[in-house]
């Protein structure tokens, strides 16, 4: 008879119970069991006490290798001859399918996932049920909190409540750039140099989040209220780009820099078209590649130094994008200014 068999490599995160936005540094877990209970204590630690699973045959097996960061997670998941039921919690999860099947269910609606689908197997706020079937999958958890300030940063979405309407891809290109991302995403957050920089782990999941809303429908929409413009004035633009300058070093985005000046996210990204004809996180981006200027002309290779980790430390996670972008601002490629060849 086989023994359960676990590994906990790192630190076992749990996405948030309350839905909040945290980037912790990823932590890395490997587990494997054919204990139905074992299954059944791993699977609520590390998705939530809301989940359940219930032994659908005599022998269940599992097998999870997951990467986590606080408010997401993607995980390699295999699981046959059990039945995963989810109580309501605020939570979207992703799946792709890459082997055997799933029956599921939400409230009156069923389905079956087959090989290579692309799905929303979790729903924000929403209980389901699903019948593994020898299934294997690439999950992604995201926060409701993560998704909803990221269509705050969206200038063509604002609304008070993201919702889902449609579990599939709005179109196979959709589908393909979901995949794309999350393995962009995976590969970044487990670059070592990358990961150290609590930047990178917030723009990886904000690129997810961004990227699903892009990916299946919902109910953002444009929400232009009269509060909104009135609000769009040159002084929110001043103060804004203050607390862009201050605070560019750490993972904020359009809904953090309204809180801090009492303004709707909407407002921000109308008085930045009206008043510099551009947005904030673009406004933000120009600042961390002259932050990246700074430090790869004041450094040298000879002190360890490396595009790769002045990138990351601002919050690009893709050293070759990230390359693209600070020659077009400064003409010349950041190894060149890390060498002295402008010096």
């Amino acid at each position: 008879m086989d023994h359960p068999v676990e590994q906990v490599v790192g630190r076992q995160d749990r996405i948030p119970p309350n839905g909040t936005v945290s980037h912790s540094p990823p932590a890395r877990t490997s587990f494997a069991t054919t204990d139905p209970e074992r299954v059944g204590d791993y699977v609520r630690r590390a998705f939530g006490p809301g989940v359940t699973v219930r032994a659908e045959e005599p022998e269940v097996h599992l097998r999870v290798e997951g990467i986590h960061a606080g408010s997401y997670r993607v995980d390699d998941v295999a699981l046959s001859g059990a039945s995963v039921t989810v109580e309501p919690h605020p939570v979207l999860v992703v799946a792709r399918l890459l082997s055997g099947s799933i029956d599921w269910r939400q409230r009156r609606a069923g389905d079956r996932f087959g090989i290579g689908d692309v799905v929303i197997l979790g729903d924000v706020d929403v209980g389901h049920r699903s019948r593994w079937y020898d299934a294997g999958a690439v999950v992604v958890t995201l926060t409701a909190e993560l998704i909803q300030r990221v269509a705050a940063d969206d200038s063509e979405a604002r609304v008070r409540r993201v919702r889902f309407t449609g579990r599939r891809p709005v179109s196979p290109a959709a589908a393909r750039q979901w995949l794309q991302t999350v393995g962009f995403v995976t590969e970044s957050i487990t670059n070592e140099e990358a990961a150290a920089s609590r930047l990178v782990i917030g723009s990886a999941g904000r690129l997810l989040a961004a990227t699903a809303l892009a990916t299946f429908p919902n109910t953002s929409v444009l929400d232009d209220r009269r509060v909104d413009r009135s609000d769009a004035t040159s002084e929110t633009v001043r103060r804004a780009l203050a607390f862009i300058e201050s605070n560019a070093d750490l993972d904020i985005g359009v809904e953090d820099i309204a809180q801090a000046r009492c303004v709707t996210a909407r407002a921000v990204q109308l008085a930045f078209r009206r008043h510099l004809d551009t947005t904030p996180m673009a406004e933000l981006r120009r600042v961390r590649l002259a932050r990246a200027h700074d430090d790869l002309r004041n450094a040298s290779p000879d002190d360890g130094t490396t595009v790769t980790l002045v990138a990351a430390r601002w919050g690009f996670p893709s050293p070759s994008r990230f390359s693209s972008l600070y020659r077009g601002v400064h003409g010349r490629l950041p190894s060149q200014t890390l060498r002295g060849d402008e010096r």
